[in-house]
């Protein structure tokens, strides 16, 4: 076995290819570097058993997908409406015992109205003097209605309800004369009295 050489002195000359096996290349090294994926014959019984197999697993999953419980939906946050009711009480807030049944009054009227309520208690002194700049911050506060629970909070009501003929009080079992802008009222007449001026804000 003879292999041809090229002689790398000349430049002119040309570089003979090695000659492999007499001269010639063996088919054995063609396509040496490429690669066939023969896949499986399957038998026509095992096609069957596949598609079978696929099916079923196809079945299961529209099933599964089906009875799939739906997510509950969140609550939707309720909608209020403009009107708000705005309890003033003393240092006690809406746990003291006189305002406590108001507040509950104005809670029911707030259901069946969607109108908001909220309160402000009095803080520092606990005099009529004090009470009467709270009053004010809730006038500022725009609010519908502006409720007095028992005690200091109708005395600072009665204070001011002159100097702001535009604003509504509500009174609860107090002492404040009953004005064109002052209404008086029992503790169980709140819900009643306040539903009717929300409803009349909507």
């Amino acid at each position: 076995m003879g292999y041809g050489r090229a002689d790398i002195t000349d430049p002119g000359r040309a570089v003979t290819l090695p000659r492999v096996l007499g001269g010639k290349i063996d088919k054995r090294l063609r396509g040496s570097t490429s690669s066939r994926v023969v896949w499986p014959r399957l038998s026509r019984r095992q096609g069957m058993v596949l598609g079978g197999g696929l099916a079923g697993l196809l079945v299961i999953a529209l099933l599964v997908w089906a009875l799939w419980p739906e997510p509950e939906a969140e609550p939707r946050p309720r909608e209020y409406t403009d009107a708000t009711a705005c309890l003033l009480t003393d240092a006690d807030g809406v746990a003291g015992a006189g305002a406590a049944p108001v507040w509950a009054g104005m809670q029911q009227a707030s259901r069946e109205t969607s109108g908001q309520v909220r309160y402000l208690a009095v803080g520092g002194e606990q005099t009529v003097e004090n009470a009467r700049t709270f009053v004010g911050t809730l006038i500022l506060g725009r609010c519908t209605v502006i409720v007095a629970a028992p005690g200091i909070a109708d005395g600072a009501v009665r204070a001011v309800a002159g100097d702001h003929l535009n604003q509504q009080f509500m009174v609860v079992d107090g002492d404040a004369p009953e004005g064109p802008n002052v209404v008086l009222v029992g503790v169980g007449e709140v819900a009643a009295t306040l539903r009717d001026r929300l409803s009349t804000q909507n």
